[in-house]
């Protein structure tokens, strides 16, 4: 279980909208090894000058907060590309009951 991931998903694809202006993008999910690497590549303005950011802030916490990393990187095609990875947490027996 990972609470955090969606939350991630979530502000990764809005910042593709909002921010970067992407009309495409790209999300990709890989589980190997009990870390969970989620990458979300668009082709928007890319990353430009660093800037204050509490969105990119709050997802490296996430990242952080599970043991993982947030990496942002600009694809040679342009745009950015978002590589989040976690561990992968074991379902607690109080929620596996209830699913």
């Amino acid at each position: 279980m990972l609470p955090a991931a969606p939350g991630f998903t979530r502000e990764a694809l809005s910042n593709c909208a909002r921010h970067a202006r992407a009309t495409a993008v790209s999300v990709s999910l890989a589980l190997q090894d009990g870390l969970i690497t989620l990458d979300i590549t668009d082709n928007g303005r890319g990353l430009g000058a660093p800037a204050r950011s509490s969105g990119l802030a709050s997802m490296r916490r996430r990242a952080e907060c599970n043991g993982g990393t947030l990496q942002l990187t600009t694809p040679a095609s342009g745009g950015t590309r978002l590589s989040w990875t976690a561990h992968l947490q074991e379902t607690p027996p109080s929620v596996r009951e209830k699913i």
